[in-house]
């Protein structure tokens, strides 16, 4: 992914395993990514399904990873 591209993690889950738990790790892993934004949908707030969303974007000044 080029520098300054957007990572966009979606899940159809509530799973702390599956949503928070993972971006956490990917995040330890490649630490040119940064975490912009994070949204957790619920059926009972939201009268929606479960849906995890995390948009993360790479550091515009590294080149590779």
């Amino acid at each position: 992914m080029k520098p300054g591209g957007v990572l966009v993690y979606s899940t159809c889950t509530i799973s702390h395993n599956e949503n928070q738990k993972v971006v956490k790790e990917f995040l330890k892993k490649n630490t040119s990514f940064s975490k912009v934004e994070e949204l957790q949908l619920l059926p009972n707030i939201n009268n929606t399904d479960g849906f995890f969303i995390c948009k993360m974007k790479k550091d515009e000044s590294l080149i590779g990873d």
